[in-house]
């Protein structure tokens, strides 16, 4: 297999780890803590009492809330994606 070969695989790999992530964030709907990468302007406006903004940078921001749908309603106000931010991963057997 060539570098291009390993790229590209490494390429589908990493989209296909993305997608099943935003899919498992809209479908599930339990994470309290999100992260909106590329947030529209208006998304604070459009999104349910009680969500707060934890931390921002210019082209993401990390919310929290126990409010049901946020996810859904980043999407509709024009965010490009939306994953779950802050979990306890494969070790959180661990603590």
């Amino acid at each position: 297999m060539t570098i291009r070969g390993w790229l590209g695989g490494l390429a589908l790999v990493i989209f296909s780890w993305i997608a099943l992530l935003a899919t498992v964030t809209i479908m599930s709907d339990q994470q309290e803590d999100l992260l909106f990468i590329f947030p529209a302007q208006s998304v604070l406006r459009e999104l349910p009492e009680g969500v707060a903004v934890t931390d921002k940078g210019k082209f993401w921001m990390t919310v929290k809330s126990e409010e049901t749908g946020v996810a859904l309603e980043a999407y509709k106000a024009g965010t490009l994606l939306v994953l779950p931010a802050g979990l306890a991963g494969c070790f959180a057997f661990l603590d």
